[in-house]
């Protein structure tokens, strides 16, 4: 273990309090009877094994992964009311700068930011960006069974909008929809770039993808990560 270890939160997508996640590492894993642990691999290492060498990971520099880190984290705070002007640095300012915009422009409800989620049976975890709901121009405004909510789970990305982002999203989106009953949930993609400015993109506006495709492909890429760790050849 590390001092990076963060404790478990009981939000609705974990309501017993299980989940445990090293930030260093990138690692999960569960509470089980007796406090023993069950790793679970996280929805990063699952895409990273299973699509290992498509995903651009000559573009992965040390800097594109600090500029990440901080963006989030900077976030995060901004929605707790945290976060002090003066705290953002050079690295990321464009970036928030392209947030606020984000904001100002789509005037997003929050619901969630950064929350971890887990499917214990398929044995993965992750964190998704951002549950929201869009009130601006891209607000859902058909009409929607009685009792259902709308939801917008957004992936917030500070470069390249990668095209594996969609199976990202579905390893969250499935999880939402066990624990929240009654909301519909789109997603999104929001690029953050170096000019600050933003690009909310509809995970639908990739060509020839459907919600019911992404999420199948996910859980295939999902089996070749288990598999490979299994043999011991990648994670």
């Amino acid at each position: 273990m590390t001092t990076s270890l963060l404790a478990p939160v009981k939000t609705p997508f974990d309501p017993e309090g299980r989940l445990h996640f090293d930030e260093i590492t990138h690692r999960y894993w569960l509470d089980e009877r007796g406090n023993e642990a069950k790793a679970l691999l996280s929805v990063t290492h699952v895409l990273e094994a299973g699509l290992q060498g498509t995903m651009g990971e000559e573009y992965w520099t040390q800097e594109a992964r600090t500029r990440g880190k901080h963006i989030h984290q900077a976030i995060l705070y901004h929605a707790e009311g945290d976060l002090a002007a003066e705290s953002v640095s050079d690295l990321i300012r464009p970036y928030f700068l392209g947030y606020l915009k984000f904001i100002e422009h789509e005037h997003p409800e929050t619901i969630f930011v950064e929350q971890r989620v887990f499917d214990e049976p398929l044995g993965y975890a992750g964190t998704f960006d951002l549950l929201v709901q869009l009130r601006g121009p891209n607000a859902h405004r058909d009409a929607v069974r009685p009792g259902v909510e709308v939801l917008d789970l957004i992936d917030v990305k500070t470069g390249g909008l990668p095209w594996w982002v969609m199976y990202q999203l579905a390893a969250y989106r499935r999880r939402i929809l066990v624990a929240m009953k009654n909301v519909l949930v789109r997603s999104w993609a929001l690029q953050l770039t170096a000019r600050g400015t933003y690009r909310l993109c509809p995970m639908l506006s990739f060509p020839g993808v459907r919600s019911a495709d992404s999420e199948r492909d996910f859980l295939s890429i999902l089996r070749v990560a288990q598999l490979k760790r299994l043999h011991a050849r990648h994670v």
